[in-house]
């Protein structure tokens, strides 16, 4: 393919998959949902983006995490990680958590990062 994308073999290992394993790719995608559950992408608009990576990073998380700024802001844990970077078309940052077999975990994540978002725009609104 001389280095060009291409669909085609993607689809062709797609199939293959189906043909091996005799299960709908439906199936297969609930399988993965289950055991890698991700909250999608969640947008908020903010004024200060750099605040809120920094009180993301600097929140007690409560366990060690690998930090890494290639993307957005990533944080690594044992069983789940989070990224948040900002957009490079409209006024936002975009979350998305993950975790390992814990969809409770991905939800109460969210909820803390909601929360520092939150607490850093209405710092930056008085």
């Amino acid at each position: 393919f001389f280095y060009c994308d291409s669909g085609m073999i993607p689809w062709l290992l797609a199939a293959e998959l189906i043909c091996v394993k005799s299960q709908s790719l439906s199936d297969m995608v609930k399988d993965r949902i289950k055991k890698y559950p991700s909250s999608g992408e969640i947008n908020f608009t903010v004024k200060n983006v750099e605040a809120v990576f920094k009180e993301i990073q600097s929140y007690d998380w409560g366990e060690s995490f690998e930090l890494s700024a290639i993307d957005g802001l990533d944080l690594i844990f044992d069983q789940w990680r989070l990224n948040v970077r900002s957009s490079n078309t409209e006024p936002l940052i975009r979350l998305n958590i993950e975790s390992k077999e814990n969809a409770g975990l991905v939800n109460e994540k969210v909820l803390v990062v909601e929360k520092i978002i939150r607490e850093v725009e209405l710092k930056f609104k008085a």
